[in-house]
């Protein structure tokens, strides 16, 4: 027997018709994008049920109609789950507005008592090889990034084209300005899991897999940084040496070991240790991911130096890295949309570490925002419009359902 919808849940076989008629109905599971604008804990938590995943769908007649396998759900239980879920991200849409609002507040008022300051710099002239550079540069990173996210998802026999993929992270992007706690991987589970029929387990084992590597990435550039910082006479906090040679001991760790555990993890490390240990197997997909990485790392750390450097801001290869390997970490946190105000905080920090002024470092970075802002208007409604076209055109060729 073979469920006619992979949405609904398989019924329970012991029961009788007249039984299921007088049973109350369970509740629908929170939908996996709710989850996602989370973050990696809440989403597992509202994975979609085996009735859901492929995997299930397969299975033989005998399996389907054992009554010793049948699912048994407590509709009290997925009622406490979903209300916990909608608990949770309520409470950090709180957070994160309120937190984006402090931040905001304080960031307007040091403009407004600086003015003069800020005017003097935008008055300047800005090169026209910078006005070219930028968008040129952004196009770059983002590119790069689209690639970074695509590849991870092969392991799992999942093949976005190369305009699929760059339209896909266009329009997360465009949404991480808007909604914050990760919208935009939230969308591009959503899509993947609607659309390409990936598991919400896989797609959070390549999020997690690559946000690790990512952060391992910016951690080893920052802390080389920091390094030739303090060659130099410089004084950066020594929390930072910690934070940043920790995190990247924990990516070389994670290729080394994760995965490889004597030892059972906890459930939602679990899922991201099998999904690292499934790309690390694959010699050619790790090694191609690597290089994406440090392409990703090195664009990223080109386009600040072009926003600095539009300021008269020029600063050497490892000065920028620390930079750049900062402004990473900030983004990724997320705790605020696209990380406003928190990515502007460090930018004033490390101003004042490499000796340029907070004017210089929050008008590098406004004008690195209004770039991206500038270009996701375009790309953004390029990529949802490219998608919502190619949905409509895949679900016109499909075959009907038997």
């Amino acid at each position: 027997m073979k469920l006619a919808n992979d949405k609904i849940a398989a019924p329970d076989l012991t029961q009788t018709p007249e039984d299921q008629e007088r049973s109350p109905k369970p509740p629908l599971e929170p939908a996996p994008a709710l989850a996602l604008d989370l973050a990696l804990d809440s989403a597992l938590d509202s994975a979609p049920a085996p009735s859901q995943t492929p995997e299930y769908q397969d299975q033989s007649q005998e399996t389907l109609t054992a009554p010793s396998q049948a699912p048994k759900k407590t509709p009290g239980k997925a009622k406490r789950k979903a209300n916990r879920s909608t608990v949770r991200k309520r409470v950090f849409t709180v957070l994160s507005l309120t937190l984006t609002v402090i931040l905001v507040w304080a960031i307007a008022r040091f403009v407004w008592q600086h003015f003069s300051e800020f005017k003097a710099l935008w008055q300047k002239p800005i090169p026209a090889v910078v006005w070219v550079m930028l968008p040129v540069s952004w196009l770059l990173m983002v590119t790069v990034n689209s690639e970074l996210l695509r590849w991870p998802v092969t392991a799992y026999g999942i093949k976005l084209t190369f305009l699929e993929g760059l339209a896909l992270n266009m329009a997360a992007s465009a949404i991480n300005y808007v909604i914050p706690l990760k919208s935009g991987s939230g969308l591009r589970g959503l899509y993947l899991f609607s659309n390409r029929g990936m598991r919400v387990s896989h797609y959070l084992a390549t999020l997690g897999s690559v946000t690790t590597m990512t952060l391992s990435t910016a951690s080893f550039f920052a802390f080389v940084g920091l390094v030739y910082l303090w060659a130099q006479g410089h004084q950066p906090s020594p929390i930072l040496p910690i934070y940043f040679g920790s995190t990247a001991l924990f990516g070389l760790g994670s290729v080394l070991f994760l995965g490889r555990m004597p030892f059972k993890l906890p459930s939602k490390l679990q899922a991201i240790a099998d999904g690292w240990d499934l790309l690390r197997s694959n010699g050619r997909l790790f090694l191609r991911l690597t290089v994406l990485q440090a392409g990703y790392f090195f664009s990223w750390a080109f386009f600040n130096w072009v926003t600095l450097a539009a300021f008269g801001v020029y600063l050497n290869p490892f000065e920028i890295v620390f930079f750049s390997g900062g402004q990473i970490h900030a983004t990724i946190v997320n705790l605020t949309p696209a990380g406003l105000g928190v990515v502007e905080a460090f930018s004033v920090y490390a101003g004042k570490v490499m000796e340029f002024t907070p004017a210089e470092a929050l008008s590098a970075q406004g004008l690195n925002r209004l770039t991206a802002v500038i270009m996701l208007a375009f790309f953004g409604l390029w990529g949802w419009l490219y998608l919502t076209r190619l949905i409509r055109r895949e679900k016109i060729s499909a075959p009907p359902k038997p």
